[in-house]
């Protein structure tokens, strides 16, 4: 099933044929049958492609998209997404694993290749408490999965790039940097160890390649 979303050139033209006030409306709805993380997205994309097939067919015939989905569009979309069926409990742990794949990838890799640098250029490693290096890369993943649940909570309601969710995310994100590394700093615990960027990086660019095959194969297939 092709993905919908602004990279599929079909799906964004026919998006474009729509009126700016039908579009808005659509995209109401469709976001939220989209977003719903509960519902198979597969079944999701063939019931959004169909519904804006048929809004394109009643707007040609001079009908206005609130009055394709009826004045409560929020109930249109409820009751669509009753009838989905439900994402299946492996399709949420492929879920979960790319979250925490990319959380590692992202966040190791560059930690590992300014490990490298140091040490080539000043033989020296960075050193690293171990408890306060666990505990803060935990509390950066939780931090991380709150980000992301309000990222997707906004999209879901066509809400992410007014100020008060982009100041929102702005604040989460701020949070999600700083106080990991505020807290290792102050307090250092547990005996040192560093990262070996030989075997660091090696392992963390494998796991970026599975973060990728995850993303294309089980989360967002095409």
């Amino acid at each position: 099933m092709t993905i919908l979303n602004d990279m599929n050139l079909e799906y964004t033209k026919k998006l474009q044929k729509l009126t700016s006030e039908n579009r808005k409306i659509f995209l109401n709805v469709a976001n939220k049958i989209k977003f719903n993380y509960a519902k198979s997205e597969t079944a999701a994309d063939i019931v959004i492609e169909d519904m804006l097939d048929h809004l394109l067919e009643a707007q040609s015939n001079g009908m206005h998209a609130q009055q394709f989905f009826g004045q409560n569009y929020q109930e249109y979309a409820e009751e669509i997404i009753e009838e989905l069926p439900d994402t299946k409990p492996i399709d949420k742990l492929w879920h979960f694993a790319f979250i925490v794949c990319l959380t590692l990838s992202s966040s190791l890799l560059p930690f590992s290749i300014i490990e490298m640098i140091r040490y080539l250029v000043t033989g020296k490693h960075i050193m690293l408490h171990s408890i306060s290096f666990t505990l803060n890369t935990a509390l950066f993943i939780i931090l991380l999965i709150i980000l992301i649940s309000f990222t997707l909570n906004s999209m879901k309601n066509n809400a992410f790039r007014e100020k008060k969710s982009m100041f929102i995310f702005i604040v989460i994100f701020s949070l999600m940097v700083s106080i990991p590394l505020v807290l290792y700093t102050v307090l250092p615990i547990g005996p040192k160890f560093y990262l070996d960027y030989r075997f660091a990086i090696p392992s963390e660019l494998l796991l970026l390649i599975l973060t990728i095959w995850i993303y294309r194969n089980k989360v967002s297939p095409s």
